[in-house]
């Protein structure tokens, strides 16, 4: 069986988005983990405020975390 690990979402305005998704996350009852660089991370609420105690990640304002798009 396969599962998913994490998920990076890319985001333009990291102010903005933070605001939306600590809303989204707080409803599915995760926390903030972390807020450092441009990086949003959140997890399951508890112990633990590092990047690796997170089950989702935001990207604000690089290209790495913004989604790419594949030829048709």
């Amino acid at each position: 069986m396969s599962a998913i690990e994490y998920v990076t979402i890319g985001a333009i305005d990291g102010k903005k988005s933070g605001a939306f998704y600590d809303a989204v996350f707080a409803a599915l009852g995760s926390e903030s983990k972390f807020d450092s660089g441009g990086w949003l991370g959140y997890g399951v609420i508890g112990p633990g405020k590092s990047f690796m105690d997170c089950h989702t990640a935001v990207c604000a304002g690089s290209a790495e975390g913004l989604l790419r798009r594949l030829p048709a």
